[in-house]
């Protein structure tokens, strides 16, 4: 079936409703609550591109990541990584979930970062690990952009991590952007 790329969210009012039972068989009561629906294909993740050098000419691993979330206290993304690769590129889509104004953040020592071919954090140098921030992006609910996210791996602790803050899925301090709207760009994560 074809993909809808859109996420719905709804908000339920407190009350009783017929279906839910409690221990002795009467209706249950619930507390108001938001739930958030992906209507079509959940996401697979980005395709990760693993380099042995800076310049991204040398492939050493090709592989899915579901999320751009790796630290040294969370294990780098493969075991060969911290000794022989240098860079890694992720590409596919990214899923907009609602209609808002997007920070990107990064984690990292070396990232750009781009959306719909548009550098929105730009700073791919050598430098100390760091968050590095984009503008607000107004984008729409239901859009699928391109995303890509090349990124230099510190020699001694891989860490990098790829959130957005804006939307209110996202929360007040923004979040790791979750796999659901991370697409590799295969027939299956289009």
């Amino acid at each position: 079936p074809a993909a809808v790329d859109s996420c719905l969210t709804s908000s339920c009012a407190a009350g009783t409703y017929a279906g839910g039972t409690g221990a002795s068989g009467s209706a249950t009561t619930s507390e108001p609550t938001t739930i958030g629906i992906i209507v079509g294909t959940a996401g697979n993740g980005l395709k990760g591109q693993y380099f042995g050098d800076a310049t991204m000419k040398q492939p050493k691993l090709t592989r899915n990541d579901a999320q751009i979330d790796f630290s040294a206290s969370n294990t780098a993304p493969n075991a060969t990584i911290n000794s022989s690769m240098k860079s890694v590129k992720w590409t596919g889509y990214i899923l907009i979930p609602e209609t808002a104004d997007y920070t990107f953040s990064a984690l990292g020592t070396g990232v750009l970062l781009q959306i719909d071919n548009r550098a929105v954090i730009s700073d791919f140098k050598d430098q100390p690990l760091k968050w590095m921030d984009s503008k607000p992006i107004p984008l729409k609910k239901g859009m699928k952009l391109l995303i890509e996210m090349a990124y230099l791996l510190p020699t001694d602790a891989p860490t990098a991590k790829l959130k957005w803050s804006g939307p209110a899925c996202a929360g007040v301090a923004g979040e790791i952007i979750p796999q659901a709207y991370l697409h590799d760009g295969t027939k299956a994560g289009r």
